[in-house]
C-alpha cells in the first residue's frame, strides 16, 4: 500500500515538473508626480502576470492583475483616486525567430474599477473589459525573458461611469452605461514585461 502511494506521488510530481511550467512577470511599475497650477498629484502603479504553460504546447493560460493609487494636494484638492484590474486570458506563440525570439498573440478579459479626479470632477468607472494584443518574447536565459506587447484594443463590456461635480459646493451626479471600444496607436499601445520561468 505504501509503495502504491509512493508511486502515485512520484507520478504526480513528475507530471507537474515535466508537463507544466509556471512563469511570473512584472508588466508595469512606476511612480509619477505632476505639479499643475493649484493641484499636485502623485501616482504609484503596479501590475503583474502569472502564467501556466504546458510543455511542447504553444498556448497557455494566464492571470493579470494591477493596482494604482493617486494622492492629491493643493487648494481644493480632491480625495485620493485608485484603480484595480483583475482578469485572465490565453497566449499563443506561433512563430520563432531563432532560439531566443518568439512571436505571440493574446486575448484577455476581466473586471476593472478606477477613479480619476481633479479640482472640480471625480469620475468612477467600473465594469467588464476584453482586450487583445500581440508582440515578441526575447529569451535572455532559459528562465529570464522580456515581452514587448502592442495592444490592439481594450474595450468595455457592461461598463458604467459615475461623475460627481462640485461647483460652488453643490454636488451633482450622472451615470452612464456604455459599450466602448478603444484602439491604441503609437507609444501608448506598447507594454513591456520582464519575467521569470520556474
Amino acid at each position: 500500500m505504501r509503495l502504491r502511494y509512493a508511486l502515485v506521488l512520484l507520478a504526480l510530481t513528475g507530471f507537474s515538473g515535466s508537463a507544466f511550467a509556471s512563469e511570473v512577470s512584472l508588466l508595469s511599475g512606476f511612480y509619477r508626480s505632476t505639479d499643475d497650477p493649484g493641484l499636485k498629484s502623485s501616482t504609484i502603479s503596479l501590475g503583474g502576470r502569472y502564467g501556466l504553460t504546458q510543455a511542447e504546447d504553444r498556448t497557455f493560460w494566464f492571470i493579470d492583475a494591477g493596482i494604482s493609487s493617486t494622492s492629491y494636494s493643493g487648494d481644493n484638492a480632491p480625495d485620493g483616486a485608485s484603480g484595480v484590474t483583475i482578469g485572465g486570458g490565453q497566449k499563443y506563440f506561433f512563430r520563432n525567430f531563432g532560439k531566443a525570439i518568439h512571436t505571440f498573440l493574446a486575448w484577455s478579459a476581466g473586471f476593472r474599477s478606477e477613479t480619476t479626479a481633479d479640482t472640480t470632477t471625480k469620475t468612477e468607472s467600473s465594469g467588464v473589459y476584453y482586450a487583445a494584443n500581440g508582440g515578441f518574447r526575447f529569451d535572455f536565459t532559459k528562465t529570464l525573458f522580456m515581452d514587448i506587447e502592442a495592444q490592439f484594443f481594450n474595450s468595455s463590456l457592461m461598463g458604467s461611469r459615475k461623475t460627481t461635480t462640485n461647483p460652488g459646493g453643490i454636488e451633482t451626479e450622472s451615470k452612464v452605461t456604455e459599450l466602448q471600444a478603444d484602439t491604441f496607436t503609437g507609444a501608448d499601445s506598447l507594454r513591456f514585461g520582464v519575467g521569470y520561468i520556474f
